[in-house]
């Protein structure tokens, strides 16, 4: 069982946070969200590692226009991490942070 707190901050600088909970393999999430992403056209460079943090950039055309974003994961053994991402799509730009941690078994 993980819970999830997400924060996105957008363009005008409103934030909402989200906080779910559920079972799941992250690891598994993050690939099928990449396979998704990857057949709808999104281009991922090869993640780069400083210590325990991973950087990846995306280049993608959404609807006709093209959005950007630098993803970094920060991971805290098999039991917690973090990603911050920020993107630009149309001139606007949002922030996410994700901070999840394991909270038990399902």
């Amino acid at each position: 069982m993980w819970e999830f707190n997400r924060t996105i901050t957008d363009a005008s600088g409103k934030t909402q946070t989200i906080t779910t909970k559920k079972c799941t393999n992250p690891t598994d999430d993050m690939r099928k969200q990449n396979d998704m992403l990857t057949k709808a056209g999104c281009k991922f460079s090869a993640a780069t590692r400083s210590g325990s943090a991973y950087s990846v950039t995306s280049q993608c055309n959404i609807q006709g226009v093209a959005a950007q974003s630098k993803s970094v994961i920060s991971v805290d053994g098999d039991a917690a991490y973090q990603v911050n991402v920020e993107s630009q799509q149309g001139g606007a730009t949002t922030k996410e942070l994700l901070v999840a941690r394991r909270i038990g078994d399902c």
